[in-house]
């Protein structure tokens, strides 16, 4: 299966946190920016773990016109944003292109914290792995934030329901086929894990 990178585009993911009870106004503003015009490849909405939560996905042909396209849109939040941060991120090279197209009805979004200059260690670990593991459910995309002082791992998987995210996890596990072996050097590296559950917007590119 081929997951070789189509193309060279900047990606900007934003975590938008809103107050409670306000994500179905949140994401009704969103939709009159017409974020899809502003370059904007997916927003999700959370539904397990972090929750009152819009993640949101923006390509550009550079990081500085992705995060000012960005920020334009979710600025229509800012009477009820409470929080949020902004990666701005490399992709793999087998990350897919951030195209419009149905994948699942539900995403799951793993952030992973390591150690500074580990995001080529990661790839070549994964580089191996991935076609196996996409036989099973598509993948969203894998992406790194590389800091001075961390790299911020950021991987999202599509399945078609919440039952279909446990058959396959259990499964890829069992087969020993997901998550790729680790060695000491990678667990060494690796500080945090977190996952949140999101719901794809009805206006969202990738739905």
């Amino acid at each position: 299966m081929d997951v070789t990178l189509q193309g060279s585009e900047a990606v900007v993911l934003a975590i938008t946190e809103v107050k409670p009870r306000t994500i179905d106004r949140a994401l009704a503003l969103l939709e009159n920016a017409r974020p899809a015009q502003s370059g904007c490849a997916g927003v999700w909405r959370t539904d397990a773990g972090a929750l009152n939560q819009i993640i949101s996905l923006w390509t550009a042909s550079d990081q500085a016109d992705a995060v000012r396209k960005s920020s334009d849109v979710l600025s229509s939040l800012n009477d009820i944003r409470v929080g949020g941060r902004l990666l701005k991120l490399t992709a793999a090279p087998f990350s897919p292109p951030l195209l419009p197209r149905r994948l699942g009805g539900i995403y799951e979004f793993r952030f992973y914290t390591f150690r500074p200059k580990s995001f080529a260690g990661i790839v070549d670990r994964w580089r191996g792995a991935i076609g196996q593991r996409l036989e099973f459910s598509p993948l969203l995309g894998v992406w790194c934030e590389e800091g001075a002082s961390v790299d911020e791992l950021v991987h999202a998987w599509a399945y078609e329901d919440a039952n279909a995210w446990q058959s396959v996890r259990r499964e890829v596990m069992a087969r020993g086929v997901w998550p790729p072996p680790a060695t000491a050097e990678s667990s060494g590296a690796l500080l945090r894990q977190t996952s949140v559950m999101a719901l794809p917007a009805s206006f969202s590119p990738i739905r």
